[in-house]
């Protein structure tokens, strides 16, 4: 069987969306290592509209819970999960 990639344009706000059918923990991916500032600044850059790095998810298998899994991104949807859900503040907020 041939895996044939295929590139798609995602909103941010669809991650926050599709958040419970993503593994962002399968076997291979190492654990959360951004700190707070690292993130904080990742939510910076995507609101002053900078390009940020592509984020990379394959379709699971069909005995698997959930739809994808990521392959490369998962602390920048950790950072961007952590911002929609108001655990990750910036700018003034953050210094409070």
């Amino acid at each position: 069987m041939i895996n044939r990639t295929k590139q798609q344009t995602w909103p941010i706000t669809l991650f926050q969306t599709l958040k419970s059918v993503i593994d962002t923990s399968p076997k291979y991916q190492r654990t959360e290592v951004w700190g707070k500032e690292k993130k904080q600044m990742l939510i910076d850059s995507i609101l002053r509209g900078f390009d940020i790095s592509q984020i990379y998810l394959a379709e699971t298998r069909e005995d698997s819970k959930y739809e994808y899994e990521v392959v490369d991104g998962q602390q920048r949807l950790s950072a961007i999960w952590g911002f929609f859900e108001d655990k990750l503040l910036i700018g003034e907020k953050a210094k409070e």
